[in-house]
């Protein structure tokens, strides 16, 4: 019988918990991704019983997350205009694009895809 095990652990959640702000790219990740655009002013935190709140300057958003291989699944509850004033005209729309992030170390990556280009969210985490 012949049994196989690997030296590489998984990516545990609890690696991940706590508070990230978005970060600009650096000349390496701009030339990966090809893309100069990124966002700045966004912030999340990932709790430990498994929620979060995402703060992306226009939206708030509430829910629970999840690990999915190698990336972060934020799946919303709630979402809401900042503003409280629009939410009474108002929803905002519900995508899926800006709540997924790939894990890369202590860094959380997301895609969006604008009609002029992609845009890249780099959320870093902050140390305590």
């Amino acid at each position: 019988m012949l049994v196989y095990t690997s030296c590489t652990s998984q990516l545990e959640k609890e690696d991940l918990i706590g508070a990230y702000k978005s970060s600009p790219l650096n000349l390496t990740e701009k030339i990966k991704y090809n893309t100069n655009k990124d966002i700045e002013g966004f912030l999340l935190n990932l709790k430990t019983n498994g929620l979060f709140h995402y703060d992306t300057c226009g939206l708030l958003v509430d829910g629970y997350w999840e690990v999915v291989r190698d990336s972060l699944v934020l799946n919303a509850i709630t979402i809401k205009f900042a503003n409280d004033s629009i939410n009474k005209i108002k929803k905002p729309k519900k995508r899926k694009d800006f709540l997924i992030f790939k894990i890369e170390g202590k860094s959380l990556i997301g895609f969006i895809n604008e009609t002029n280009g992609l845009r890249i969210n780099k959320l870093k985490r902050v140390e305590k």
